[in-house]
Formats: C-alpha cells, structure tokens, sequence
C-alpha cells in the first residue's frame, strides 16, 4: 500500500519504504506504524522543538501496550534513523536497539 506522508520525515519514510519494496522486502507493517508516526509528527510538530523530541515523544509505551507491540512499533522508527544517517543527516536522532530500550520510556497515561 502506497501511503502518503506529510511529515518533516515524509521524504525519508517515502525512500525507506521504496528502498525496502525495491529490496523485496513487503514491509506492510512497518509502513503501517511509519505511517502513524507521520501523523504523529504533524500533529505534534508545532508543541515539539525538535526532531528528537518528537521521536522520543512518540516512543512511549502506550498505556496498556504491550511490550512486544511496542518493539514491533518502535524498529520502522529507528530503521528510518539509520536510513536518514545513510543517506548523510547526521544530526538525526535513532531510537536504542529494543535491548536497550525496555524501559527507558514511560508509559503515556
């Protein structure tokens, strides 16, 4: 499914997700929640100072998320910061790897 993007990181999340399909790759899910973490930018982008703020922002458990979930939910988000670092942004924040993630976060009420 091609999906539209209107965040600062629409750019990015459009050439990660053609570099995965062009890879073979089906990448539905991760086009899913990097779809949602766009709309998440936009909506946040006027309260939030910066691109790191938003990511952490949106990184946290949602309440009642399960840990798994919230892995599966968080590795698009960080592939798109090393993708973005790739392709020369070197001032992009990339989430922890989920072994170092855990509990770093909290859990939004």
């Amino acid at each position: 499914m091609n999906r539209e993007y209107s965040s600062v990181f629409a750019s990015y999340i459009s050439g990660l997700v053609a570099t995965k399909r062009a890879s073979g790759h089906a990448y539905e899910t991760a086009e899913y929640y990097l779809h949602d973490f766009d709309r998440h930018c936009c909506s946040h982008a006027q309260s939030e100072a910066t691109s790191k703020d938003l990511i952490i922002a949106w990184a946290k458990a949602k309440d009642g998320e399960d840990p798994g979930t919230h892995r599966i939910r968080m590795s698009p988000v960080r592939e798109l910061g090393k993708y973005m670092q790739s392709l020369g942004a070197s001032d992009v924040f990339v989430l922890p790897s989920a072994s170092h993630r855990r509990n770093n976060y909290e859990k939004v009420i």
